[in-house]
């Protein structure tokens, strides 16, 4: 094994990060949106300096055309509240935001903005449209991935069976009392 200096390991990385911002940006115009995201997870600056969405429009722009350059199909923009970075992210990778494994089976729920294929979403209330969408109390879902991830791999399915039990015993009531209401409506 071959033991190299601090100063030479600074060296290589500092070559590889020094080219001009210009530089930079230009090569950056011309990748497709996967690209652009396997760019940002090469070393932390340039993570960093294709995460600056918020307050960079040249930062944006290069995502936003090259989502419409290799993406034409995906016509409308990011939902609101969700900048071009995230919400490529959002189309583009597989992971399930609550388990974190990868599926083909994954399903993006825009109404909170996640891609998820777990059953976690089983266990957070919603309301529902007439026309069939379900829409999740976002905050909830923030709570209940905390809980999911604090807890021990063996711990996971034990909390999945209290989480049905008590889901099942919220709409039962739910279900009660929207028939009562619906009776009273009656009356």
């Amino acid at each position: 094994m071959i033991f190299q200096s601090k100063s030479r390991q600074k060296q290589r990385r500092s070559y590889f990060q020094s080219l001009a911002p210009e530089t930079f940006l230009q090569i950056c115009t011309y990748l497709s949106p996967i690209e652009l995201l396997s760019l940002s997870k090469v070393c932390k600056q340039f993570y960093n300096d294709l995460s600056i969405v918020e307050t960079s429009t040249t930062i944006t722009k290069i995502w936003q055309q090259s989502r419409h350059k290799f993406m034409p199909y995906r016509i409308l923009g990011p939902p609101k509240g969700m900048n071009e970075r995230d919400y490529i992210r959002l189309l583009i990778e597989e992971k399930c935001l609550f388990c974190g494994k990868k599926s083909r089976t994954s399903k993006i729920y825009w109404d909170i903005g996640v891609r998820a294929s777990c059953k976690i979403l089983r266990f957070i209330p919603y309301t529902k449209a007439k026309n069939g969408t379900k829409t999740y109390w976002k905050f909830l879902i923030k709570s209940k991935i905390n809980e999911y991830n604090s807890l021990f791999e063996k711990d996971r399915f034990e909390w999945f069976c209290q989480q049905s039990k008590q889901v099942e015993s919220i709409e039962c009531e739910l279900a009660s009392r929207w028939h009562e209401d619906y009776i009273n409506k009656l009356k």
